[in-house]
């Protein structure tokens, strides 16, 4: 078993392919930078509610990006899928909701 405290891990090789080095790319590159980038030039425009969807949707982006590159090697089970959207629908249902509370 390897533990950080012990140094134990400091013998681990850490070798990645090119094409694993161009997968970390794209998602750093796409699912952090760019979605920060999106964030930060709304936040003139759109309400903080809406800011911190786009800043917390991240690991979202990159699970759909991940679920396209790697197509039948994603491990994922069904209560996966389920309990995404389940939180996915709650975050796209509140808006509508509280328009219709403010609205009575």
């Amino acid at each position: 078993m390897y533990r950080f405290y012990d140094g134990s891990l400091i013998n681990l090789p850490f070798n990645l392919d090119l094409k694993n080095w161009f997968y970390i790319g794209i998602l750093g590159t796409l699912c952090t930078s760019v979605a920060y980038v999106a964030g930060v030039s709304v936040m003139r425009t759109l309400s903080a509610f809406r800011v911190a969807l786009v800043t917390n949707l991240e690991p979202v982006y990159g699970i759909i990006l991940a679920f396209f590159f790697f197509k039948d090697k994603e491990q994922m089970t069904g209560g996966f899928y389920i309990g995404a959207l389940i939180i996915l629908g709650s975050i796209f249902l509140y808006p509508i909701y509280k328009k219709r509370k403010n609205k009575q």
